[in-house]
């Protein structure tokens, strides 16, 4: 059957994939963005997505693009507003808790972090909320939108290239502008259609609400300020597992019936 789409949904699963966007080259610019966000009722979570290169530990911002809604895309020029500029400018509204919805979520909020930033408010992720609902199927950007939404949207990598494979030639300006903003319109799009899609059945909502979405601020936490380990109990165990892998051993061989078979412990330390 037909995907039959709420309203709040559809307004964006139907909008064109020519995405109308604001390119924002200035900090007078990114101020009134900041301030139209800051000033919106939070009905829905804002989309935000990031493009760099390098690491998200260490990454050279290029781009950062915003939906508010179907109407209101921002594309940020990150080379045209100085760092420093930025994270002031920007901080009341990353830092607030409006609600923000990210494609991989700890991969931006590492980014944000490196810039001095730490994302406040509910976070929600596309991509975790999808594995939820279809964990057998891809979760790329483009197979969501095209499974969810009927879009197309081309992979970021055939415009810019990938770490290992560089395009076969250098995007346009206008093209990297395009993707951005169709990138981010996607995702807020769909947050409204998997965000219905959960609500559908509560056994899926309670996984994402219970488990995956805590589970990811956890984990995020654990690769900033990494795990304590307590080498000492780790090698107890260790002995203790061997120990009992002995005695398992030989009671399968006594079950099986065959004749007691001596095991070295130091094969299984």
């Amino acid at each position: 059957a037909a995907l039959e789409l709420p309203e709040a949904a559809a307004e964006d699963a139907l909008n064109s994939d020519e995405v109308p966007f604001e390119l924002v080259d200035s900090v007078e610019k990114l101020e009134v963005m900041v301030r139209i966000l800051t000033a919106s009722p939070a009905l829905r979570p804002d989309a935000i997505e990031i493009a760099y290169s390098g690491t998200d530990r260490h990454p050279d911002v290029e781009w950062m693009s915003v939906a508010l809604n179907p109407n209101q895309v921002w594309v940020v020029d990150m080379k045209s507003v100085d760092r420093a500029s930025f994270v002031e400018t920007v901080r009341p509204w990353i830092e607030g808790d409006r609600p923000k919805v990210f494609y991989e979520a700890k991969r931006i909020r590492h980014v944000f972090r490196s810039m001095g930033l730490e994302v406040g408010g509910r976070i929600d992720d596309t991509m975790l909320m999808s594995y939820v609902i279809e964990s057998h199927l891809s979760h790329t950007l483009s197979s969501l939108a095209n499974r969810w939404l009927r879009r197309w949207v081309e992979p970021r990598e055939w415009l810019v290239g990938s770490e290992t494979k560089k395009s076969a030639a250098p995007a346009s300006l206008e093209a990297l502008h395009r993707q951005m903003a169709e990138e981010v319109a996607v995702n807020r799009a769909l947050h409204a259609v998997l965000s219905w899609r959960l609500a559908e059945e509560e056994g899926l909502n309670a996984i994402y609400e219970e488990v995956e979405r805590p589970l990811m601020d956890v984990l995020f936490r654990m690769e900033c300020e990494g795990v304590l380990v307590d080498r000492d109990r780790l090698v107890a165990q260790s002995a203790e597992i061997g120990t009992e892998l002995v005695g398992l051993e030989a009671k399968a061989y006594e079950i099986a019936g065959f004749p007691e078979r001596t095991v070295e412990r130091g094969n299984h330390g």
